[in-house]
Order: structure tokens, then C-alpha cells, then sequence
């Protein structure tokens, strides 16, 4: 009995690598190689197929649009549809937004690619990969995201040179023809061979498993039903800190499309050149690669709400001194500090869903966070150019935005209580 327990678990020791190693292959592959390179192609666009601006900008209001709505279709889809199957149908859609760009001879065809990237970004990039990490790490599952989200931007730091020297080289289509390559072979290798929704149903165990998962394994093993832990859905949607963090999330990427939109065009207004701007920027570049590192650390030693209230003090200390960098050493602080600590926001609503209403109805919770997010991306270039357009300057987008942060910790205070789930989930057990 010894031997068949030793043996079992360095299988699992062995299946949680794979999944980790697969997660962070395919948000590499569909983030990197795929979405965030997007941009690069706005002028040869423009250039090649003779688009007007806005026809540019539209190209890429199409992607989070579609993001959007898959994001509200994507609980249901995880919860009906086997992960390893959606997974693979986002990488081959994302694989072929881009060779529609290959082919593109039209406008249509342009916005047809996009669209794709755009759905398979949200079915198969970062938010699958968190819900299943989720799954297999009960203990350290912050550190295990962050180091996975955080091969993302190192990857796509060094890829989008990379990309830059092919555009030069052998001109966008071929570009993009490699692209669809990089993220299609080991994208597909990866949700085939390597990932693997919960280790439960495989009669396994996360890590830091409690004596419930144990016992779970072992009647999965033996082919028994097994009760994923977590509050029903009915009671999630009745309960106040669903909608408390569903507006959480819209407010608060509301306020980093305000720096993603803005800060050039606030860092030049400020008097800073073309090279400094891009200076402030590339050091954003360097935090990004440990910020999600950093901010998973905080949730496993200090939880969700703590690890909100680091984001969002970075966030709203960023806020005013973006404002007032009018030197390239101040636009670097500003940079390093929003980067460092206030650029892992968009971890947020994963870990409230699993920290406050369990694993059992995570996919739902999660699309549901996910649309929020969508939202307020979408809003909030909008809404920002309406601010601004009432007296042409950035001070009364920038107090909105302040004010915005300050609303989500107190909401966050408020609601996010750590033993919020346990208390809820014994009143549903004797319910």
C-alpha cells in the first residue's frame, strides 16, 4: 500500500508541473505570440488597405468587444464543454484571426481577425489559465498565477522585438504567418498533452490539499461523485459581495484605461520628448514582468483584500504623479510605481471568486468578473475623451479616476471579508 501511494503521488507532483508548465505555454502563446503584439499592425494597416484613423481604432475596439461577450458566454461554455476541448478551439480561432490578417485584402477581413483574436484570447489566455491553477494549487495559488502571468510579459517583452525585426525583414503578412505558427503548434501540444482542468476527477490532489480534497480524491478514484466545494450559484447572486465586486472591476479598469490611454499623451503634455516618454514606458515593461509575482505573494500571505487595498493605494499614489512627472526621473517613478503595484488589478476578481465563493461555480463567477473587466475597458477610453472634452484638460478625468480608486477600497473593505466563504458556505450546509 506504501509503494502505491508513493507511486501516486509523485504522479501528482509530475501532472501539477505539466499543468503549470502548460498554463503558462499557452498564455504565452495566445498572449504573447497573439494579443499583444496587436498594436504593431495599426500603421501597416493604415498604410497597406489605406484606412482612415478611425477605422484603425475600430480594429482594435472590435477585440475587446468580442472579449466581452465571451466573457459573458465563457461560465457556461467551461462549465458544458470539456476545458482541454475549449481551450483547444480558442488556440486554433486565435491561430486563425491571424492568418485572416495574412490574407486581408479588405477591411472586413481586418476586423474579421480581430474579432477572432478577440474570442480567443478570452476562452484561451489568461482567464482559463487562472481558473484552472485555481484548481491545483489550494496552497500558493497567487504565486503559482503570478509566475505564469509573469512569463507572459517577459515573453512578449523580448517577442515584440522580435516582431518588430520580422515586419522589417519580410513584411507583415509573412509576420503574421509565423505568428499564427508560434501560437497554433505548441498552443495545441500544450491543451492537449500538458493541461488538465482539476486534479480531483483524476483522483489526485491539489497542493495543499485539505483532509476534503483527500477524501475527493479517493472517491473519485473509486468512481464515485464527487461534490466540487463552494456556494451554489443562486446564493452567489443573492449575496451583495458579488455585485460589490462586480462594480470593483468596472471601476477599477476604468481607471487603468485611463493610464494605458493617456499617460504618453499626459507624460508629453507635461514637456517630456518623444525618447523620455518611451523611457517611462519600457520601465513599465521591466515591474510588469514581476508585479503579478508580487501581487500573488500578498494574497497568500495576506489574502484578497489586503492584496486589493496594495493595489489600489499604488494605483491612486500613480494617479498624481503621473500628473506631475515633467522630468524623465519623476515619469520612471511614476512607471515603477504604477507597474510595480498598481498594474496587477486585472488579478483581482479571479482571486475573489475562489477566495469568497469556493471552486464549485468558479467558471460562472469568474465569466461574470471577466465582463465586468470588459466593461470597463470599454467604457473607459470613452468615457475619459467625454471628461477631458469639458474644459481640454486631463485634470477632471484624473479627480474622477482618483475618486473611482477611492470607492473601490472602500468596497473592498466593506465587503471582501476574509471569512466571508466560511461563514456563508456553513449556513449553506445547514440550510
Amino acid at each position: 500500500m506504501d509503494g502505491i501511494q508513493q507511486v501516486s503521488a509523485k504522479a501528482n507532483k509530475r501532472r501539477v508541473a505539466l499543468t503549470t508548465v502548460g498554463g503558462a505555454m499557452i498564455c504565452v502563446c495566445v498572449m504573447s505570440f497573439s494579443n499583444n503584439p496587436m498594436t504593431m499592425f495599426s500603421p501597416v494597416f493604415a498604410e497597406d488597405l489605406k484606412l482612415d484613423p478611425a477605422q484603425v481604432a475600430f480594429i482594435f475596439s472590435a477585440t475587446p468587444l468580442a472579449g466581452f461577450i465571451c466573457a459573458l458566454l465563457a461560465g457556461p461554455i467551461f462549465k458544458k464543454v470539456n476545458f482541454n476541448v475549449v481551450i483547444s478551439c480558442a488556440i486554433i480561432i486565435c491561430s486563425g484571426g491571424l492568418l485572416c490578417w495574412v490574407l486581408a485584402d479588405s477591411y472586413a477581413m481586418v476586423i474579421i481577425g480581430a474579432l477572432m483574436q478577440g474570442v480567443g484570447v478570452k476562452l484561451g489566455g489568461f482567464l482559463p489559465t487562472q481558473m484552472m491553477l485555481t484548481n491545483w494549487y489550494k496552497k500558493g495559488s497567487g504565486k503559482a498565477i503570478g509566475i505564469v502571468g509573469s512569463m507572459d510579459n517577459l515573453v512578449s517583452a523580448v517577442y515584440i522585438i522580435g516582431v518588430a525585426a520580422m515586419f522589417a525583414s519580410m513584411g507583415w503578412r509573412a509576420s503574421a504567418t509565423v505568428q499564427a505558427i508560434c501560437v497554433l503548434v505548441p498552443g495545441l501540444i500544450a491543451s492537449i498533452f500538458f493541461v488538465r482542468y482539476s486534479p480531483i476527477p483524476l483522483g489526485m490532489t491539489p497542493v495543499g490539499a485539505t483532509e476534503e480534497d483527500v477524501e475527493a480524491a479517493k472517491k473519485a478514484a473509486a468512481g464515485e461523485k464527487v461534490e466540487v466545494p463552494g456556494l451554489p450559484f443562486s446564493k452567489i447572486l443573492r449575496s451583495p459581495v458579488f455585485f460589490a465586486t462586480l462594480g470593483i472591476l468596472v471601476l477599477q479598469t476604468f481607471v487603468m484605461m485611463y493610464f494605458i490611454s493617456n499617460q504618453a499623451l499626459i507624460l508629453t503634455e507635461n514637456g517630456l520628448s518623444t525618447i523620455d516618454v518611451g523611457i517611462a514606458v519600457s520601465a513599465f515593461s521591466v515591474t510588469n514582468v514581476v508585479n503579478k509575482i508580487l501581487f500573488g505573494f500578498v494574497v497568500d500571505k495576506k489574502g484578497v483584500r489586503l492584496a486589493a487595498m496594495y493595489c489600489y493605494i499604488g494605483v491612486f499614489a500613480s494617479i498624481f504623479v503621473l500628473m506631475n512627472a515633467s522630468t524623465v526621473l519623476a515619469a520612471i517613478v511614476y512607471s515603477v510605481l504604477y507597474g510595480l503595484i498598481g498594474g496587477p488589478i486585472t488579478m483581482v476578481g479571479v482571486f475573489t471568486a475562489q477566495k469568497m465563493f469556493g471552486q464549485k461555480e468558479i467558471q460562472l463567477t469568474t465569466s461574470f468578473f471577466q465582463a465586468a473587466t470588459a466593461l470597463g475597458g470599454i467604457l473607459g477610453p470613452i468615457a475619459i475623451a467625454a471628461l477631458k472634452s469639458i474644459n481640454g484638460s486631463y485634470m477632471i478625468p484624473t479627480v474622477f479616476c482618483a475618486v473611482a480608486i477611492v470607492v473601490c477600497m472602500i468596497l473592498v473593505m466593506l465587503f471582501l471579508r476574509p471569512k466571508y466563504y466560511l461563514e456563508n458556505r456553513m449556513d449553506a450546509s445547514n440550510s
